[in-house]
C-alpha cells in the first residue's frame, strides 16, 4: 500500500498564493492607472513579503525563493541549485513560515 500524502494546510496556500500574486503587483505598482491606495496596499503586501524571505535567505535570494514558493517550483527545477537539496528545502519552510509570521497570519 502506497504512502498516503497529507495536504497542505491553508496557510501554507495563502503564503503559495500570495508568492505567486508577487510579480502581478509588481506591475500595478508601477502602472499609472492604479489608485494610491492600491498602490500603497501592494507595496505593503510585496515589501512584507521580500523583507521575511530575505531574513531568512537574504536580500539577493529573496525574489528568487518568493517565484520558487508561488510557482510551486521544487529542487528539480530550481535556478537555486546551488544549494543542497536539503538546505534548499529547508530554506524553503522556512521562508514560508516567515512570510507568514511577518504578515501576522500566525503567531
Amino acid at each position: 500500500m502506497g504512502k498516503v500524502r497529507r495536504g497542505k494546510d491553508t496557510l501554507t496556500e495563502l503564503v503559495e498564493a500570495l508568492c505567486k500574486d508577487y510579480g502581478r503587483r509588481q506591475a500595478l505598482m508601477r502602472g499609472e492607472a492604479t489608485s494610491r491606495r492600491v498602490k500603497n496596499e501592494l507595496v505593503y503586501l510585496n515589501m512584507r513579503l521580500f523583507e521575511a524571505a530575505g531574513e531568512i535567505v537574504g536580500g539577493n535570494l529573496a525574489e528568487a525563493f518568493i517565484r520558487d514558493i508561488g510557482e510551486g517550483i521544487g529542487y528539480g527545477r530550481t535556478e537555486l541549485s546551488f544549494f543542497s537539496e536539503t538546505e534548499y528545502k529547508t530554506q524553503k519552510r522556512l521562508c514560508v513560515q516567515n512570510i507568514a509570521k511577518r504578515l501576522f497570519l500566525c503567531d
